[in-house]
């Protein structure tokens, strides 16, 4: 309930800014992913058996411009988030997000390019979990290879929702606007919340490449 009303006051926010809209425009973005677990997975000092894995993220977004330079940003992205770890293992989870972010850019004369910097939520929808690794074994025998494993082992949430902070630059040319961006996506949702006291958070890195169409002006 508390992630459907942080998404309905932001689709509000969104919804008010299209009434007073000076731009809107459309786009496409695609980039690579660095995510990684957080949490008390239990072990001592809080050590973190988790290694950060490399994924794919892209997908849409419609930005409602209601000031020179602040926009409302929507997007609609698949986004893979998981780790590896010890024995080989390997944990991928595809998201579905829908961040909703305030961005604002500031022109700067005599550049051709503006920096940019975007904070919201990112409301997001597991689509697919997969996870593989290294059964336990005795040590004198040779290691088995590694093997497919239940999800439901590692994680018991299948809904996240994140807290976004980003920066990067554009470049206008004409009605198109070409961004790079650096994103971190912090999850608030204890995905490992059916095995308390243990907690599991997502947490991810992106670098993302986009292009975006001015439909009105």
């Amino acid at each position: 309930m508390r992630q459907l009303g942080r998404l309905l006051v932001a689709l509000g926010l969104g919804s008010a800014a299209a009434a007073n809209a000076q731009s809107v425009s459309l786009g496409a973005k695609a980039g690579v992913n660095r995510s990684a677990f957080t949490g008390d997975f239990g072990l001592p000092s809080n050590a973190n058996p988790f290694g950060t894995r490399t994924g794919i993220a892209g997908g849409v977004t419609l930005a409602i411009g209601f000031h020179e330079v602040l926009a409302v940003q929507v997007e609609a992205l698949y986004t893979e988030k998981g780790v590896v770890g010890p024995d080989l293992f390997r944990m991928n989870i595809g998201y579905v997000e829908t961040p909703v972010l305030l961005r604002a850019t500031l022109p700067l004369d005599g550049l051709p390019f503006r920096p940019m910097i975007m904070a919201g939520v990112a409301p997001a929808w597991e689509v697919s979990c997969g996870a593989i690794g290294r059964p336990p074994y005795i040590p004198e025998l040779p290691p088995p290879p590694p093997m497919a494993m239940d999800c439901i082992g590692w994680r018991t949430e299948r809904r996240d929702l994140g807290g976004v902070l980003a920066g990067g630059v554009e470049v206008p040319l004409a009605n198109v606007r070409i961004t790079a961006e650096i994103r971190h996506t912090s999850g608030r949702t204890n995905i490992a919340r059916g095995y308390p006291p243990f907690s599991t958070y997502n947490g991810v890195w992106s670098v993302m490449f986009g292009t975006a169409f001015s439909i009105h002006r």
